[in-house]
């Protein structure tokens, strides 16, 4: 027993004696039992008592209906309509939220959202009550807007990334619950009995996966109409299902969504002005590092053992087995490829968003810093840097880095051009030995009867290419810079007429080199 509870000054917790108590909305509306996900999003410590791992609230979000309801909001256009419950009526806004009680009081927000026939027929007396009225009415219906198309979709998003397992568990694997009786009335799930005895449910056909809920905010939206708030929270979310369901989301998007992997790509692709999409795409297009090999001797010594750990990433997230990473098949796929380089080097991959020259811009900065992400962290004897080496690659690349097409101009500005010549200057200095990434091929496994030191004493005698070096044996395919030297002449040439261009005699640096 302490002294202070000897004394009978304090007894029990500190939190409990009524000296620390505030008032706390949303345990107010948690025990009430009714509240929906409007009203929840409404409240500022939503977030804070969900990552404390509340149950009831967990509860409330893990389910199919919430998730959905979190997605619809993340993917709502800024201009779109407002969503309708079930009733067909627009979302009450609730008073507690600090959005609204900023801007109006509790009556203001009650008189603007109530219905037209609770009104009087009686007009104003006078023309300033009127006016009055109509002034409540219209910011009475702003704060509604802001409250679903800002605040709602941010806390969505951010409730979502509060990487609670039954949301993220719910976002993969749930479907969107029925609304229609037509929908209810779907057959349920048959379920089949195995060799082995397991029962196992066959979901319907014509259910929709929420994670398709999410992708079709790429699809249905055509280039140049997601705004940078969604496509925020559309990178934000994949990053968490990238950490927590890796092998899930993989083999989704190898699957193209059940819609096609080049009908994914194209999605994708054709919103590669945003940054947050570029995000996204630059982790699909990376080359996959390559799998450690497990070392089963156990002779070694303990200075290397602790060397190893100096090697083992810190941040590594520990929900997922190292060597089950995420592996996506886009790296290898020559569609993907020639998608990208399309949005660098042809003028107009897409008329939607021709008449906006910085979306343009965007388009091929974004396409310049994935070849180049690629590119040097790509090892020589990679395929993609075999491709990107060769004609009719290497042609395209030196012409439109160093042309000017007809109907426009030389700009010291960054351009298709500048972008273009970015991603060349990074192929080249990796061509040199200079890249990011070395060699990285394997070394050539000796038997025991040391056939491969034979075979390397045969090589070097007759003169071949197969003799070993520091990294074991050469490999046959390799990116070599035979295509880019042939191209050297027309690419000085070239050049040599862009600096005698007479755009250039005007353009002025405050730089001194």
């Amino acid at each position: 027993m302490s002294l202070l509870d000897a004394a009978g000054i304090m007894t029990g917790d500190i939190w409990c004696n009524g000296a620390f108590s505030f008032e706390s909305p949303l345990k107010d509306l948690l025990e009430s039992g009714e509240y929906t996900l409007e009203q929840l999003l409404a409240e500022d410590e939503l977030l804070q008592e969900l990552r404390g791992v509340h149950p009831q609230l967990i509860e409330f979000f893990a389910t199919e209906q919430a998730v959905t309801g979190l997605v619809k909001y993340v993917t709502l256009p800024p201009d779109g309509n407002l969503p309708s419950n079930a009733e067909g009526e627009p979302p009450s806004i609730p008073a507690s939220s600090s959005m609204v009680s900023e801007s109006l009081g509790d009556e203001q927000v009650k008189e603007a959202m109530d219905v037209d026939n609770e009104k009087t027929d009686a007009k104003p007396e006078t023309e300033e009550d009127q006016n009055k009225e109509a002034g409540e009415a219209q910011d009475g219906e702003q704060a509604q807007k802001d409250a679903v198309f800002v605040r709602y979709p941010y806390m969505a998003c951010e409730v979502i990334c509060c990487e609670v397992k039954g949301i993220v568990d719910t976002l993969v694997d749930g479907y969107v619950p029925s609304d229609t009786p037509e929908e209810e009335a779907t057959p349920a799930p048959e379920s089949t009995t195995d060799q082995d005895g397991s029962n196992e449910e066959i979901q319907p056909d014509n259910r929709t996966a929420i994670l398709d809920l999410l992708f079709d905010m790429l699809y249905d939206s055509e280039a140049g109409e997601i705004d940078d708030y969604r496509a925020g929270y559309f990178d934000k979310i994949l990053s968490v299902l990238f950490r927590k369901r890796p092998q899930t989301l993989a083999d989704y998007i190898n699957s193209g969504g059940g819609k096609g992997q080049e009908v994914l790509m194209k999605a994708m692709f054709k919103h590669l002005y945003s940054h947050s999409i570029m995000q996204v795409l630059q982790r699909l297009l990376l080359p996959q590092p390559p799998l450690p090999q497990k070392n089963d001797d156990e002779d070694d010594d303990e200075d290397c053992k602790e060397g190893d750990e100096l090697l083992v990433d810190p941040l590594e997230n520990a929900d997922y087995d190292g060597y089950v990473a995420f592996r996506c098949s886009w790296p290898n796929s020559d569609v993907a490829l020639n998608m990208l380089l399309d949005c660098l080097i042809e003028k107009s991959p897409y008329p939607e968003i021709e008449g906006d020259e910085e979306r343009r811009l965007s388009l091929y900065q974004n396409a310049s810093e994935i070849l180049i992400t690629i590119i040097q962290n790509t090892p020589l004897s990679a395929p993609i840097l075999q491709t990107l080496t060769t004609d009719p690659i290497m042609e395209r690349l030196v012409k439109a880095a160093t042309t000017v097409d007809e109907g426009e101009s030389f700009s010291p500005h960054d351009s298709r051009q500048t972008c273009t010549m970015n991603v060349l200057e990074s192929l080249i200095l990796q061509l040199g030995g200079y890249g990011s990434v070395g060699m990285m091929y394997p070394e050539d496994e000796e038997d025991e009867n040391g056939s491969n030191d034979e075979n390397n004493e045969e090589n070097k005698e007759n003169g071949g290419e197969g003799s070993e070096n520091q990294y074991g044996a050469m490999p046959e395919n390799i990116a070599t810079p035979e295509t880019l030297i042939q191209h050297l002449p027309v690419m000085l040439s070239n050049l040599q007429h862009l600096l005698q261009c007479p755009e250039t005699a005007t353009w002025t640096s405050l730089m001194q080199f």
